[in-house]
């Protein structure tokens, strides 16, 4: 039952979480932080092994606010290597790719990330599509601090 409400809210609108599925007045004080498909995928994977990961459509649609902001302080490169979801271009330096995972999937080694930078010439940074979609102003301006 819980699996099902989590893979199919009856709400059509619900992108997260609503008073169909998981919200409460109990939880209120938690309600920015549901996640309906991100508890499907903690129990898919404690039922079944299923490992989470994000698909491309997920990915983009997550990237698409910090996209906006960033776009706002430096260009979008028309080049975007694959799995970066947005490459920006920074005013000076290096170019700086956007890499959206799931938030229960293992972070990237540090000699996986930098075979990556070098094999797409763009510095990695890696935000959960949680992170992306929730708390987009902070992503963002993570991306301009640890640019300079």
């Amino acid at each position: 039952m819980a699996l099902e409400m989590g893979k199919n809210c009856p709400n059509p609108d619900c992108a997260a979480a609503c008073y169909h599925c998981l919200m409460g007045y109990r939880n209120q004080w938690m309600h920015n932080l549901l996640d309906r498909s991100l508890g499907a995928s903690v129990l898919e994977y404690a039922l079944d092994g299923v490992r989470p990961s994000l698909n491309p459509s997920s990915a983009a649609s997550a990237a698409a606010g910090v996209i906006e902001y960033v776009r706002s302080m430096w260009r979008v490169s028309d080049e975007c290597p694959d799995p970066f979801i947005a490459v920006f271009e920074p005013p000076k330096g290096e170019r700086v790719g956007v890499l959206p995972m799931h938030p229960l999937a293992a972070k990237p080694s540090r000699g996986e990330l930098r075979r990556l930078r070098e094999s797409t010439g763009a510095r990695p940074m890696v935000y959960t599509d949680f992170d992306l979609r929730r708390r987009p102003f902070w992503a963002a301006n993570n991306l301009f601090e640890n640019w300079r």
